[in-house]
């Protein structure tokens, strides 16, 4: 018999994936209504508006939003959200790039690896990547990755517990790309974007498969790797 613990992380497991199931779709009213609120956060004070150049200083790739969804659906948008209304500190220092020595937006021609790396874009990377590497979207899978079978220790205990990682995900995204610039002599950007994320896509699988019991504790020993 299942014991309370197990049942519920079997629960919340089932609700992730049937979220990571789901695309986001402009016409939906619902999703619409998430969009709005992530422009509240971005530009609060400014009247909402589906589609405006606002959406690229964020860091879409055009003036619609929808558009860039494919590969986090609409899961990535609720990821932003709860970034951005749980640890809305940490959303205002990624969006606006304001910890340590940024790259520079120098010409490819002059140099430059192409400036920072777009904030919005970068949000839907890390939901992408960590739903890939979960298994969320074929839980028949999960049994064959480690770091998605030290990801339901967490899930056990906490019911945000993906919202959580995503947050810490980005957070070590950026102390990443930082610590980059400095390994560089600054002369990095955002075409070394990918090999980065994929650094702590490899750091992230690593330290989950120790099956940390506490986000405090998966920020711990990626502290330790990174």
């Amino acid at each position: 018999m299942q014991t309370v613990c197990a049942m519920l992380q079997t629960e919340r497991l089932e609700q992730l994936s049937d979220q990571a199931s789901v695309q986001f779709e402009l016409s939906n009213e619902e999703h619409q209504a998430l969009l709005r609120q992530l422009w509240s956060h971005a530009f609060p004070g400014e009247p909402s508006q589906l589609q405006s150049d606002r959406w690229k200083d964020m860091g879409w790739q055009g003036n619609n939003p929808a558009t860039d969804f494919r590969g986090g659906g609409l899961m990535s948008l609720q990821n932003l959200l709860f970034l951005a209304s749980h640890q809305p500190a940490l959303f205002e220092a990624l969006m606006h790039k304001t910890k340590g020595q940024r790259a520079q937006d120098a010409p490819l021609e002059d140099g430059g690896r192409g400036g920072e790396y777009p904030f919005a874009a970068a949000g839907v990377n890390c939901s992408h990547m960590l739903i890939e590497m979960l298994g969320l979207r074929d839980t028949s899978r999960i049994s064959s990755l480690p770091a998605a079978k030290g990801f339901l220790e967490l899930l056990k205990h906490d019911s945000n517990a993906f919202d959580e990682v995503y947050c810490l995900t980005f957070e070590k995204l950026d102390e990443l790309w930082l610590q980059s610039g400095t390994d560089s002599g600054f002369k990095w950007g955002y075409f070394d974007f990918n090999s980065i994320k994929s650094r702590l896509q490899q750091q992230l699988n690593r330290q989950l498969s120790l099956k940390p019991r506490s986000i405090a504790e998966l920020r711990a020993l990626l502290n330790m790797g990174l």
